[in-house]
């Protein structure tokens, strides 16, 4: 095949926040207005426990595996202690999962910027998305959503591989739904260094480190512009 593919990352990629979050963002997204505030004593204590299983789950082995959003909201749950009966518990769950997905949705869009590059690579290469992301099929309804699904081949997201970047699994899935075998035809295209920069390259394949904020001055493998992807994909 003499076509390249090129796998993007998602979020800060091709897609972007109204609002940049972090832990605390996150953790009000499922919590204010879910309806089920009560079962915490404010938002600091849903916020340290939401932080809490985090980390739990990210010093967990093995490393890089993938725990979804429903499994997450669980375990908060269950770290109140609280002798609830299992039809409650997990309208708990659901309400924050909901909750949190609703809000999420509402905070994404695409750019003008990165729909009309889309439209110009879609024409010459494969396209795919790589995403370290945990709500399942998260990413194909937000693709829909956004009137953007039409350009991808393949969709590969840590929830559905059940392993997130970087560990080689989910690259490797990536290739094999699109049918590419030659890593050499692949460019990999993201905001993160390790994830979408160093490790396709260690598997490899081309990258592009997606530097807007120019933090990486020293790479030449880097843009700042969407605009420049047509210049710089070989």
């Amino acid at each position: 095949m003499d076509q390249k593919l090129i796998l993007f990352d998602w979020m800060e990629t091709l897609i972007d926040l109204v609002e940049i979050p972090g832990e605390k963002e996150y953790a009000l997204w499922a919590f204010q207005g879910s309806g089920v505030e009560k079962y915490w004593q404010g938002e600091n204590h849903f916020i340290n426990e939401f932080r809490t299983v985090r980390k739990i789950l990210n010093e967990k082995l093995p490393y890089h595996k993938e725990y979804g959003i429903q499994e997450r909201f669980n375990l908060i749950v269950e770290m109140n202690r609280v002798n609830y009966e299992e039809k409650e518990k997990k309208e708990i769950v659901s309400k924050l999962v909901t909750n949190y997905w609703h809000t999420y949705k509402n905070k994404c869009f695409v750019s003008d910027e990165v729909i009309s590059i889309l439209k110009d690579l879609y024409e010459k290469y494969s396209l795919g998305v790589v995403s370290n992301f945990i709500v399942e099929h998260g990413i194909e309804e937000l693709i829909a959503e956004l009137g953007i699904q039409k350009y991808f081949k393949c969709i590969v997201t840590s929830i559905n591989t059940g392993w997130r970047k970087p560990y080689p699994r989910i690259y490797n899935e990536a290739l094999r739904k699109a049918g590419f075998s030659r890593k050499e035809k692949v460019i990999f295209i993201g905001d993160d260094y390790v994830n979408d920069y160093i490790t396709p390259r260690k598997l490899g394949m081309k990258a592009f480190l997606y530097d807007r904020y120019e933090r990486y001055l020293s790479l030449d493998d880097r843009f700042t512009s969407f605009f420049e992807l047509p210049k710089i994909i070989p």
